[in-house]
Formats: C-alpha cells, structure tokens, sequence
C-alpha cells in the first residue's frame, strides 16, 4: 500500500464509485434495507489497501506527491535564514518596505510560505532566527512606521483645518508657530473624530493619548479635565515636520540596507574599518543618525536641527530610536 496501485504516482484520477466501493465485487446496488446486514470489518479487511490509504490519508498522500516539495533533510538553520532573506527582498518590491525588517510568521504563511513559516519555527523560532539573519524585530519597526504615520496623519490634519499651520514651501520644511509666538495646539480628540479622522484618532489613542503625544512634540493641548498630572511638563524644544523629516532619511536609509550582508557581520575582522561594522549594525536595529553621518550623506540642514532640538540622544529617546553611546557621550562633553 504505496499508493501508487494505478501506475500514474497517485490514485486521485479513479472513478468515485472505485473509491467509495466497500468491498463488492458483483457491484450489486445496496439497498437500503439490507445496509445492516453489511459486515463491515469484512468489508474493511477485503478492501484495497491503496484506497484505504487514500481515504485514511488524502492530504499527507497529496503532499507526498507533489514535486515542488523540498526533499528530506532540506532545512537546516543556514537555508532558513538565505530563504527568509529570499523571501523578504521579495516583499520588499510589493510593499516598499525595507528587506531588514522581520515579518511576521503569519505574514509569511499568508504570502504562500508555509515551509519557511514552518521551518523558522523548528529551529528556534522568530526572535532567534530574526537576530541570526540581522533583522530589525517586527515589534521594533511596527513601532517606526507606526509613529511616523502618526505624524504624517497629524500633520496632514493641522494643515487641513488650521491656517497657522502649514509646511512652508522650502526645502527646511518647517512647521510655522502661531502668529503670537506661541506654540502649536493639539487637536481635541473629539473633534479629530467628528471630522473623520478615524484613523488619527486610533494613533494618537495607541500613542498614549494627545496630552502625552502634545508634551513630546511640544504642542499646547486644551485640558478637558481638572487632572493637572501632566501640567508643565516638558520635554524641550522640538518641531513635528523635522521629526517626519528625520523619520524618511532613517527608513530612506534601511531602504538600501542588504538583509545578507548584515547576518554577516560576525564574520568582519578586526583590520576592518570601525565604519563599515557601524554601517552594518545599523541595519539591524532603527538608529538615530549620528552628525557624522548626516553630513557624509548631504543633509546638512538635518545635521543642524539635530543640534538645535537637543542633540543626538535627547531626540533618539524623544522618538523611541537605538543611538550611539559614544555620540551621546561627545554630546555630553560639547555641551558643558
């Protein structure tokens, strides 16, 4: 019982009444009143063991025959990261997302790769096999995309509906203060929603609400209770469309990242520039920009509002971004 009783490799062409025949070989039509008198272990015992099998087993059976299934001993930990990377630089070209962020396992099933989803599971599952291959963790970058629509989405909203709020048409994109000199005001949820804003108002909601999302983009909010928890808060001065504008060149950046050459990066020796090893961690992770790096890649404008909001570190933690210690700590000793 192989399966393969018929000669074509499977016994998926049959006739369905050989199929669902129990046993009777003068092909007498069973009448209904005689179906208790059918002794079925008998039946069972004479019936052929292809069709049994097939009965028994009909997806395994299917799989067993299909050609496009890897062989035997297939997958091992080294084919699952060059598949996973494979497979991301595929999904890169249909979702524009850069090929160093970690999908995830139901993502993969659902694109039609339920062996790779299958395999990163065996060995060892997502986390592993994610910073095996040098991978930014899909909680990580969800966070990223996530924040910057939240800021393209408010952005877009205060230019609709309030005139003192607009990206004036120059290349340093700044947001303009309001004619007194104060600063921008947050939108009231319930407004948000009754323009039907849907989507800003899940965002600010998942960010923690608009009292904490105001007090990190330096905006004014309107207080609707007598909670004063938050009162006076501040975390320095800061710019929303620098902050959209910081947020592109990161991902603009991650965009041309190479998922291969970064899981490679235990294999640099030590003769090897202290550049290239940086260049190579930073995919792997969402980092905030060194000075260095800014200006190396043109965006001396960036370079100089990082100064002007407070430096390389102050605005990796305002935005939830990994940063360089020894940057932060040549921030330190400029700033005394």
């Amino acid at each position: 019982g192989n399966g393969n009783g018929n000669g074509n490799g499977n016994n998926w062409d049959r006739p369905n009444d050989e199929l669902c025949s129990i046993g009777n070989k003068d092909d007498d039509v069973v009448d209904d009143d005689d179906v208790d008198d059918i002794d079925y272990e008998v039946a069972i015992a004479n019936m052929d063991q292809d069709i049994l099998s097939e009965m028994r087993y009909p997806q395994g059976e299917r799989w067993a025959h299909q050609e496009t299934r890897n062989p035997r001993g297939y997958w091992d930990e080294d084919v699952v990261i060059s598949e996973l990377h494979s497979f991301l630089k595929c999904l890169q070209e249909g979702t524009g997302r850069p090929a160093v962020w970690m999908a995830q396992l139901s993502e993969i099933g659902n694109e039609g790769r339920n062996d790779l989803r299958l395999a990163i599971s065996r060995y060892g599952g997502a986390v592993k096999i994610c910073a095996l291959a040098g991978l930014v963790p899909y909680k990580e970058w969800r966070y990223f995309e996530s924040q910057l629509e939240l800021f393209i989405e408010l952005h877009a909203y205060l230019q609709k509906y309030d005139a003192d709020t607009s990206i004036m048409a120059n290349k340093n994109m700044k947001t303009k203060q309001r004619s007194d000199g104060g600063k921008l005001m947050f939108p009231r949820l319930a407004d948000i929603a009754n323009n039907g804003h849907g989507r800003l108002y899940d965002l600010v909601m998942d960010f923690g609400g608009r009292k904490i999302i105001a007090i990190k983009l330096n905006m004014n909010y309107q207080a609707q209770t007598k909670d004063k928890v938050l009162q006076g808060m501040s975390f320095g001065n800061f710019d929303l469309t620098f902050a959209i504008r910081l947020m592109y060149y990161i991902r603009k950046e991650m965009l041309e990242c190479d998922p291969i050459a970064t899981s490679g990066s235990s294999s640099l020796s030590s003769s090897e520039t202290e550049t290239e090893t940086e260049a190579m961690n930073s995919c792997n992770s969402i980092q905030m920009p060194t000075i260095k790096e800014l200006l190396q890649n043109g965006e001396k404008e960036l370079a100089k509002d990082v100064l002007k909001y407070g430096g390389h570190e102050s605005i990796a933690r305002r935005l939830n971004l990994n940063f360089d210690h020894r940057e932060a700590k040549r921030d330190a000793i400029g700033n005394r």
